[in-house]
């Protein structure tokens, strides 16, 4: 009896240890098609495709195709997958960001756990670049299930003139920001697009890549385990 307890506890120690410790790619959109849809999702959860903010008055962000230098991104960009192109038509000029999330300046995705599982939340990564006269900045903002609403969670500078030299990438370290990304059941973000110039432009958003660890709930761990030490115990007997 104490050995089974002994090896019910090691089995799920280890499954414990196991889930915590590994992290994975949780969803990504490469824009290697004409679609907006999830280019990866891992086992367990789902994820929407990637939408554009509703605008309130007239400044929208609209997406024209995928590009991967021949047929509509410029050459180079991110060279290996595709990019998607968005227009700013913009007639109401959004210097403020708080502006600019309001009225639906944004593009966004929400990925969500299956039942019985839950999400630590660990990187979300991005790629940007604009023409001269579209906004110079982009912003992310995140809304989970332990949160009553949106908040910032990194502010970049959104450099470029289309060329690869002034392409960036872009991280937020979600790890590094407490326990609001742990044990989540779903999230929402949004890549707010503000400091615009003049006039209308473009801009291409590209390979975004979201990771984290998918956890099952304890009682599934358990379950689990005994299932496993269970089967351990069968080869046991039979191998004496």
């Amino acid at each position: 009896m104490k050995t089974t307890s002994k090896l019910l506890l090691a089995v799920a120690s280890a499954l414990a240890f196991a889930t915590a410790a590994q992290g994975a790619l949780l969803t990504s959109f490469e824009f290697t098609g004409d679609t907006l849809a999830p280019t990866s999702e891992i086992a367990d959860t789902s994820s929407t495709s990637l939408i554009a903010g509703t605008s309130a008055t007239t400044n929208t962000i609209g997406f024209t195709n995928s590009g991967n230098g021949s047929d509509g991104g410029p050459t180079g960009f991110f060279a290996g997958s595709g990019s998607r192109i968005m227009t700013f038509s913009n007639t109401d000029y959004f210097e403020d960001e708080t502006d600019a999330f309001n009225d639906g300046q944004y593009v966004g995705f929400t990925i969500t756990a299956d039942p019985t599982f839950t999400l630590d939340l660990t990187k979300i990564s991005f790629g940007s670049s604009r023409s001269d006269s579209a906004p110079r900045r982009v912003s992310v903002y995140a809304q989970t299930s332990k949160e009553a609403g949106f908040t910032e969670r990194g502010d970049f500078a959104n450099n470029g003139t289309l060329t690869l030299d002034n392409n960036d990438y872009f991280t937020v370290d979600l790890a590094a920001l407490g326990s609001d990304f742990s044990g989540v059941t779903s999230a929402e973000f949004r890549f707010v697009f503000h400091d615009d110039n003049s006039s209308p432009g473009i801009g291409y958003f590209e390979n975004v890549a979201l990771e984290g660890v998918v956890i099952p709930e304890s009682s599934s761990l358990v379950l689990l385990g005994l299932a496993v030490a269970g089967m351990v115990l069968g080869l046991r007997r039979r191998r004496n």
